[in-house]
């Protein structure tokens, strides 16, 4: 496999992009060993510290494994996150864990506030659901996968309740960008409990239109989600 030589400016985001377009097109194939850093660098034309970062948002969002003293693969089970054209154009403009950290914070934030202002009964009944479903399969022992399921439903609700379909779509795209990190806060043994207990947190909020303590409730969520999505040095 040769990597074509990139530009110095935004070094990091070709590398991603350049990565993510190659699993799109079948060049590289789950489960597959990538070159050693070094090897990287040098077929970029860029410095190791470039393509380090790049595999720390890689990683990050699902898209590689790290191996300790056995290198870097594509992950065994790549997210359709690859295969959807807006979330590889957002994966291009992400610099590092932090970019995720800051683009979900703005997202569901202002996502709060128009829920806060518009959810009516019928939306009311809709995320009630979502949170007594999350509920029953945290109950009944479901597999990370089922209660990452469950607990994107809920943001769903969340965004129906704005009223704004573009919000809707775009919404649901970038959770699709979280999803990695997610799952490994529900696969911890009070990952899951902790998330359907902040759910119902925040939809008492909304349904006594008190926005102050909506964002209380997701700054809450945000101090322990975001200590899956960095990725330590």
């Amino acid at each position: 496999m040769t990597m074509p030589a990139i530009n110095k400016p935004q070094l990091v985001d070709e590398i991603i992009a350049t990565i993510t377009k190659q699993i799109m097109e079948g060049e590289l194939k789950k489960g597959q060993k990538l070159p050693s850093e070094i090897e990287l660098a040098r077929q970029f034309s860029v410095g190791r510290n470039s393509v380090r970062e790049a595999f720390r948002v890689l990683r990050a969002l699902g898209i590689v494994e790290i191996r300790q003293g056995d290198g870097t693969y594509i992950a065994s089970e790549v997210s359709e996150v690859c295969l959807n054209p807006l979330i590889a154009a957002l994966m291009m403009q992400t610099g590092t864990p932090m970019a995720l950290i800051e683009l979900r914070h703005l997202l569901e934030l202002g996502v709060i506030e128009l829920v806060v202002e518009r959810a009516d009964e019928e939306d009311m009944e809709r995320i009630e659901a979502t949170i007594d479903a999350f509920q029953q399969a945290v109950e009944r022992g479901a597999d990370p996968d089922e209660l990452l399921e469950e607990d994107l439903e809920f943001h769903y609700a969340l965004f129906e309740a704005t009223k704004n379909p573009m919000i809707v779509t775009i919404g649901k795209t970038i959770m699709q960008l979280f999803g990695v990190s997610i799952k490994a806060h529900l696969a911890e043994s009070f990952g899951a409990k902790s998330a359907v207990a902040n759910h119902r947190r925040v939809f008492a909020a909304i349904k006594a239109r008190d926005l102050q303590e909506c964002k209380k409730q997701v700054l809450k969520s945000f101090e322990v989600w975001q200590t899956y999505v960095r990725v330590p040095d």
